[in-house]
């Protein structure tokens, strides 16, 4: 349970920048919600800390493309008002804020699939090429 609440804050101060976490009973309340609403395959997840990197590093790359192109991103409100720099953790409706944490962290979950899946498909094709290219070797020699 600990892990995955120090997994959940170190995801949340990405998300928010830190903007959040100095919030105090705020920050709690976000992340006690947050928790509820994810469904035990989510928690898992979580709870792996190597995952929580790539989530992380996702999260950052995302925010990253908000600030080159906030038009044309697709990104929650929260996420575009963190990257622009106009986000107010005073004047903030935190279960907006849930709601955009819980969106971009599917999103981000999503992604970090998406990318394990193509890095694997890629070394499995690499696999299967140089061990053709093996048995030409062998064939060659023979």
């Amino acid at each position: 349970m600990s892990e995955i609440y120090e997994n959940m804050a170190k995801l949340f101060e990405t998300f928010t920048k830190g903007a959040l976490l100095e919030q105090g009973a705020n920050s709690e309340l976000v992340l006690r919600t947050v928790y509820r609403s994810l469904n035990e395959d989510f928690l898992k997840i979580v709870q792996d800390t190597s995952a929580v990197d790539k989530l992380i590093e996702a999260i950052k790359e995302k925010q990253g493309q908000v600030e080159k192109n906030p038009e044309t991103s697709y990104a929650s409100n929260t996420t575009k008002e963190v990257a622009s720099g106009k986000f107010d953790p005073d004047k903030c409706n935190l279960m907006q804020v849930v709601l955009d944490f819980v969106d971009e962290l599917q999103t981000a979950i999503l992604q970090v699939r998406l990318n394990l899946n193509r890095e694997y498909e890629y070394k499995k094709l690499q696999m299967a090429k140089s061990f053709e290219g093996q048995q030409e070797d062998i064939d060659n020699l023979t």
